[in-house]
C-alpha cells in the first residue's frame, strides 16, 4: 500500500475480501496469462511459471545463501565499510540511513541474517475492539486526521476499516463493510482511501479522507474476492484475487484498474491451490512490482511500464521461509514479507529481503501470525505490523514507500 500525491481519475463502491491476508472480465483460462502488449513478457511468464519451485532463477534471489546474506557486497548494499560511508553515500545521492542492512545500526549483514530483538517491537494499543476475536489486515499510514494508521478488521466489533494514532488508542471507524462483505486491503492517495472489499458486494470503494464520504465502488470485473491492492503515481491500481472468500476457489490472479477505470487480468491461474496471489507493493519510482504467491511461498517480481502496463520478469525471486502475505518496500528497495506460520501453529515473522533477493533479517513473532506491513509515521521509518490479533511497530533506519 503506498500513499501518492495524485488523485483517482474514477469513482470506486463497497465490496468483500477475505480472512487470511492480506478474474477480470478479461480473465483467460490459460494459467499464466499476461496483458496488456506484454508482447514477450508472456513468453517470460511461461517459462517462470514452469521453472522447478527449487531452482534458482532469480540470480542467488530465489534462495538466499546464508553465508551470500551475511556479505553486504554480495547483498547488493555495498562493501560492508563503504556501508557506513556516508559521504560516499551522499556522493551517489543516497540517503546514508538506506546504506546497508535497514534492521541494524551499522548496516552490516550478521552471517545467516540479523534477527530483531523482541523488546524492539511493541504492540500498539487498540481500544474499543475484541482483540481476542478480531483478524487485522491491510496497514496503510494516511497523512489525515493529523497522521494515522488505517486498518482493517475482518471480522468481529463489527468487519470495517478504523484507524487510531500512530501510539495507538480509541479504534475509530473510518468505512463500514455491507452484509456478509469483508474489507480487507487498504491504499491512499493524497485524498482519499481505497479498500478492496471481498463477498457479497466486491470491489475497490473509495473514501474521502477529509471528510470520510464514502465514494463510489470500482466495478472489478469477474474478480469477486479482491484482496490487496497498490496505487501507482499515475493512478494506475493493482490488485490480488486469491479467493479465499469463495468455495470452491474460482480463478486467481493479479489485476490492474487504469485511470480510466478499465479492470485488466495481468495473469490469472486456475491451479487455485498452488498461486494464490496475495500481497503486493511498488518501489518507490513505480518501476518494480512485488507480489506474494502464498502457497508456493514465494515473492513474483513484475516490471511496470510508463503507461501502467505490466509484464512478469522472475516468478520464483524470492523463496520464503512461511506463507508470504502482506508486503512493503522502503526507499532503498528492500522488500518487507509478513508471513504466518503454516497449519494451526500461531506463530510467524516479517521476513526483509535486499532489492537482489538476499536474506537480510527477520522479526519473529511467537504467538502471532503477521497479515500485513505498512511504513509510516513522522518521517516514515515507524514499520506497522498488523497480526490476527494484534498490531504492533518497530523502528527502522530507512524510511518506507508509501
Amino acid at each position: 500500500m503506498r500513499t501518492r500525491r495524485l488523485s483517482l481519475a474514477f469513482a470506486i463502491l463497497p465490496l468483500a475480501l477475505y480472512a487470511y491476508a492480506c478474474s477480470s472480465s478479461d480473465s483467460s483460462d490459460d494459467p499464466n496469462v499476461i496483458d496488456e502488449d506484454a508482447g514477450d513478457g508472456q513468453d517470460a511468464a511461461n517459462e517462470a511459471s514452469t521453472t522447478d519451485a527449487n531452482e534458482d532463477t532469480g540470480g542467488d534471489g530465489a534462495t538466499p545463501d546464508a553465508g551470500d546474506a551475511g556479505d553486504a557486497g554480495d547483498a547488493g548494499a555495498g562493501d560492508a565499510g563503504d556501508a557506513g560511508d556516508a559521504g560516499d553515500a551522499g556522493d551517489a545521492g543516497v540517503d546514508p540511513s538506506c546504506v546497508g542492512n535497514p534492521l541494524t545500526a551499522d548496516g552490516q549483514t550478521p552471517a545467516g541474517g540479523y534477527d530483531v530483538p523482541a523488546a524492539e517491537v511493541t504492540e500498539l494499543p487498540i481500544n474499543g475492539l475484541n482483540l481476542a476475536t478480531s483478524f487485522f489486515d491491510g496497514p496503510q499510514w494516511v497523512d489525515a486526521y493529523g497522521g494515522a494508521l488505517i486498518f482493517s478488521q475482518l471480522y468481529s466489533a463489527p468487519p470495517a476499516v478504523y484507524r487510531v494514532p500512530a501510539a495507538g488508542g480509541a479504534a475509530t471507524v473510518v468505512r463500514s463493510a455491507s452484509t456478509n462483505t469483508l474489507a480487507i486491503g487498504n491504499a491512499a492517495t493524497a485524498t482519499d482511501l481505497l479498500t478492496t472489499f471481498a463477498g457479497a458486494a466486491p470491489g475497490i470503494a473509495k473514501t474521502t479522507l477529509a471528510t470520510g464520504a464514502a465514494g463510489t465502488t470500482q466495478a472489478i470485473g469477474g474478480s469477486t474476492n479482491p484482496n490487496d491492492l497498490v496505487v501507482s503515481g499515475t493512478n494506475n491500481i493493482y490488485f490480488t484475487d486469491p479467493q479465499y472468500q469463495s468455495d470452491p476457489a474460482g480463478v486467481t490472479g493479479l489485476y490492474r484498474v487504469s485511470p480510466a477505470g478499465v479492470v485488466t487480468s495481468i495473469e490469472t491461474f486456475n491451479a487455485n491451490a498452488v498461486n494464490r496471489l496475495n500481497g503486493i507493493a511498488l518501489t518507490d519510482d513505480d518501476s518494480t512490482l512485488y507480489v506474494s504467491n502464498t502457497d508456493a511461498l514465494r515473492i513474483r517480481k513484475y516490471a511496470v511500464a510508463a503507461a501502467g502496463t505490466v509484464t512478469l520478469t522472475t516468478a520464483n525471486f524470492i523463496t520464503t521461509l512461511a506463507p508470504p502475505d502482506g508486503l512493503a518496500v522502503d526507499k532503498a528497495g528492500n522488500i518487507w514479507v509478513a508471513e504466518a506460520s503454516a497449519g494451526d501453529a500461531n506463530s510467524g515473522r516479517v521476513e526483509v529481503y535486499d532489492k537482489a533477493g538476499q536474506l537480510l533479517g527477520q522479526i519473529v513473532f511467537a504467538d502471532q501470525r503477521p497479515t500485513g506491513v505498512a511504513f509510516g509515521g513522522a518521517d516514515d521509518k515507524t514499520v506497522f505490523i498488523t497480526a490476527e490479533d494484534g498490531i504492533f511497530k518497530y523502528t527502522t533506519r530507512c524510511a518506507g514507500v508509501r
